[in-house]
């Protein structure tokens, strides 16, 4: 613990940038993977046919799955911690 502290104040900007990119790219992969899941559902309801995504999926880091989803939000929010962290330690 005491080793990611120093690297915390060693370099505050570093952690603020993996932060928001962290962020980002998770935040981006749960939205995405929420408007999916609710355009297959639309579909399935219209027209009676199951899709099954997780065969055509499997090459793209979308999740399809309430966990992967769930997990891509856990990711989000630690994201945003780091980039408050590296901002707190700017300030001290």
């Amino acid at each position: 613990m005491e080793y990611f502290l120093q690297a915390l104040f060693w370099c505050p900007s570093c952690w603020r940038s993996l932060g928001r990119a962290m962020f980002t790219v998770c935040g981006l992969l749960a939205i995405a993977g929420v408007r999916l899941q609710l355009r297959v559902e639309r579909v399935e309801r219209k027209t009676g046919v199951f899709i099954d995504l997780d065969k055509a999926l499997e090459s793209l880091p979308i999740p399809t799955s309430a966990e992967g989803v769930a997990l891509a939000a856990f990711g989000a929010v630690l994201g945003l911690a780091l980039a408050f962290a590296g901002k707190w330690a700017q300030k001290t």
